[in-house]
């Protein structure tokens, strides 16, 4: 962390022991860009977001139309065999389901996976106030959240 900033975690504004990566780092296939951001954090909030992390990365590589660095995250992080018999990908996959899709006159099943809308806000609230603290770091906390408002259609 560098000194030009508070050593205040961005999320609950205590005093910051640890850095969270902005995307977080597991959204990379190896080898990983070396200028990630990092914006501190405390430990407590930092490891408090790794399993949901995890599965919002799950969900997103399980994508079709998911290019070649998704493709290698798919099968180098989420199908990987320490991936697979952990809590994370379990709950992304109990969400799979099928579905009828229909293509001109031909109708065929697939299937689909879901993210629960309240997951997908806290992934996506907690990287836009990462962001935050990386272009404005004077406004650390939640207590400044109202600056970026992230907001997800039904």
């Amino acid at each position: 962390m560098g000194t030009s900033r508070p050593n205040t975690c961005y999320l609950c504004g205590k005093f910051a022991d640890s850095s969270d990566h902005i995307p977080p780092k597991g959204f990379f296939p190896s080898p990983r860009p070396v200028d990630l951001i990092t914006v501190p954090a405390c430990t407590s909030c930092n490891r408090g977001f790794s399993r949901l992390d995890e599965e919002f990365r799950n969900f997103v590589a399980a994508a079709e139309n998911r290019n070649a660095s998704g493709r290698r995250i798919l099968d180098e992080k989420v199908l990987s065999p320490n991936s697979t018999n952990g809590p994370a990908f379990r709950n992304v996959a109990g969400t799979l389901s099928p579905v009828v899709v229909q293509m001109g006159n031909l109708r065929a099943l697939n299937w689909k996976l879901s993210f629960p809308r309240l997951k997908a806000e806290r992934f996506l609230e907690r990287i836009a106030l990462g962001m935050q603290s990386e272009l404005m770091p004077t406004h650390h906390g939640r207590k400044h959240s109202d600056i970026f408002i992230v907001h997800i259609p039904p």
